[in-house]
């Protein structure tokens, strides 16, 4: 199941910064699907390596109002160390320099290969409503 983050429509580019964790390389695609779930955005995928020490940011296509209703998926590919097998991917959605949200994959590998395959991260782009604007309260003197 996708995890709904909410944005400004007004607000500036959707930004995607994949992550790994437990010191791991590794490959990632970033697929936006628009609102049916079906159709590939372009320039869908983007396509991006884990390195440590670099910080992976994507432009999500088109304007924040056009990214409601979108999906992205990130698709994973990272290397596990023996014993514990661990991994730990995340996916945080930017804009405007800050982070709205995050969606995690965390858990041990049960497979026998030096890889682990993701594609459990989904998140679903959803427009916040806009923000009803405080009413004044009329002043009323009563008439003698």
């Amino acid at each position: 199941m996708a995890k709904t983050i909410t944005f400004d429509p007004k607000g500036g580019a959707l930004i995607a910064r994949p992550e790994a964790g437990e010191a791991t390389s590794g490959s990632y695609r970033l697929m936006i699907f628009e609102r049916n779930g079906f159709t590939i955005v372009p320039p869908s995928p983007i396509k991006g390596q884990f390195k440590v020490g670099a910080t992976n940011i994507a432009s999500i296509p088109g304007t924040a109002a056009q990214n409601d209703g979108r999906f992205v998926q990130m698709l994973a590919s990272v290397g596990v160390f023996e014993p514990e097998r661990r991994y730990a991917l995340r996916l945080t959605i930017m804009q405007d320099g800050r982070d709205l949200d995050h969606e995690d994959d965390v858990d041990v590998d049960l497979g026998d290969g030096p890889t682990h395959e993701s594609d459990k991260i989904i998140v679903h782009l959803v427009a916040s409503p806009p923000r009803a604007e405080p009413q004044m309260k009329k002043q009323g003197g009563r008439k003698r």
